[in-house]
Parts: C-alpha cells; sequence; structure tokens
C-alpha cells in the first residue's frame, strides 16, 4: 500500500508544482510560453521538463542558452521519459 501511494506521489509531485506556480506566480509561465498550447501539452505529458524550462528562462541569467540550463532540462527530460517507461527492461518469459 505505501508503494503504491509513494509511486502516484512521485508521477504528480510536478504536476501539483506546476498548479502551484500558476496560482500563486502567474508571471513564470508567461514569461516563459507565449500561448497557452505549450504549457497545457508539457502538464500532461512531460511535466517536469516543463517545470524545468520554466524555472531556468525565469530565474537563471541567460534564458535556456546557459550550460547549466540545458542540463537542468536535459536531466529533466530523461526523468519524464523514466516516468513514461520507456527505459523499461522487457523480459520474455
Amino acid at each position: 500500500m505505501g508503494c503504491c501511494i509513494l509511486a502516484i506521489f512521485g508521477a504528480a509531485w510536478p504536476r501539483l508544482v506546476l498548479i502551484l506556480i500558476y496560482l500563486f506566480n502567474p508571471a513564470i509561465p508567461q514569461k516563459a510560453f507565449h500561448t497557452l498550447l505549450w504549457p497545457l501539452v508539457g502538464f500532461l505529458f512531460l511535466p517536469t521538463t516543463t517545470l524545468a524550462y520554466e524555472l531556468t528562462n525565469f530565474y537563471i541569467q541567460g534564458g535556456t542558452s546557459n550550460l547549466w540550463s540545458i542540463l537542468l532540462i536535459a536531466i529533466a527530460f530523461l526523468h519524464d521519459l523514466g516516468q513514461l517507461g520507456l527505459f523499461r527492461n522487457r523480459r520474455r518469459a
């Protein structure tokens, strides 16, 4: 039972943070994205990558052209792919 709750929380935390950012500081998504389409797609499919992109665009000087920003977004993208199960080892019975 505890593992299921932990898995649900692990999958939901970036979405919860994105919702809190949109509610309490709407300047962050407005600066990062110019339309509403990309944040919604990111919220559904790649929430950690969307969160990393928003935060690097808003807080890090130079936006996404900085090496550390690119590295952070790449790690977030790999995290999202791992949550989607793309790195799962498929065994044959």
